[in-house]
């Protein structure tokens, strides 16, 4: 989503000449009139009269696929060539526009293991469990300024491109709620964007994000190892208890030792087993985020 601080480029005749196909009023607090405009599914525009601003919330990726799916590749080239059509459409320069709402994330081949496996792999991210609202094909986890997630494509593409691939496909994603982190990394217009280096940092992002899950290695499964079990179920209770806000600061801060204690035993049980499948995928995010980025 991106911010232009000039509603009046958006007249009858460009709406019409774009294909809105709504176009109505909502009070906002009663203080101010929004209108929105939706172009697609995946190209919706709101303008804000009184403050003269404009937003245009646009799923490029999906846009360069027809709107299908995003589970092809989408390099800076198809990116580039997307912002200039949407430019050439609008008449408008937007290379200066401020992004206000971001989302960015890469799809990756697994040609040793299954999606599933990796997904009933992931347990928690920053003492936190994710989200219950999925199915086991989908990973979510939602924080104060960013929501990470983890989930398959493979049955997407054969639904949308009626191909069954020889592989699984999982998508590893990274959405604003708030622009702080992402503008730590460079991101703050359109144009920075087509910057390589801001490119990489968006790839480092994403790929300390997934390092940063407690991932309990699937073949791990199949071990006999004392206490496994106690470890595991320990980890998940343990962060449930931290995350109680009744709890007092010192019994927080022994729970908080507890859990410490009980991921060092499964970081263990990970080197015990010698298989790294998380180690794995960090470095299938590197190498596609330098593929992507290649012009």
């Amino acid at each position: 989503e991106m911010c232009i601080r000039d509603s009046s480029l958006l007249d009858k005749a460009l709406l019409h000449t774009i294909g809105c196909n709504i176009n109505y009023n909502v009070q906002d607090n009663g203080e101010s009139n929004r209108i929105y405009h939706k172009v697609s599914d995946n190209f919706k525009i709101t303008q804000l009269p009184k403050s003269k601003r404009l937003f245009i919330e646009i799923n490029f990726h999906k846009i360069h696929n027809s709107e299908s799916h995003n589970g092809s590749d989408f390099n800076l080239s198809n990116f580039s060539f997307q912002i200039n059509k949407l430019e050439e459409l609008l008449g408008h320069n937007l290379k200066k526009c401020r992004i206000s709402n971001f989302e960015y994330g890469v799809n990756l081949k697994l040609l040793n293991y299954s999606a599933r496996a990796v997904l009933n792999s992931i347990l928690l991210f920053r003492k936190k469990i994710p989200s219950s609202k999925f199915d086991g094909n989908f990973k979510e986890f939602v924080h104060a300024d960013f929501i990470i997630k983890i989930y398959g494509k493979t049955e997407q593409i054969r639904k949308c491109m009626g191909i069954r691939l020889e592989y699984e496909l999982l998508r590893v994603e990274i959405k604003s709620k708030k622009m702080r982190t992402f503008n730590t990394v460079g991101v703050i217009d359109v144009n920075s964007l087509l910057n390589i280096e801001v490119l990489d940092s968006m790839g480092i992002l994403l790929k300390n994000d997934f390092k940063g899950i407690v991932y309990f290695d699937h073949p791990l499964a199949q071990m006999k190892l004392s206490r496994k079990e106690e470890s595991l179920g320990s980890l998940v209770k343990w962060t449930e208890k931290i995350a109680r806000r009744e709890d007092s600061a010192k019994e927080k801060n022994t729970l908080a030792m507890a859990y410490k204690r009980r991921l060092g035993k499964l970081k263990s049980l990970r080197r015990e087993c010698g298989v790294h499948v998380q180690d794995d995928i960090c470095s299938m995010i590197t190498q596609k985020v330098k593929k992507l980025r290649s012009k």
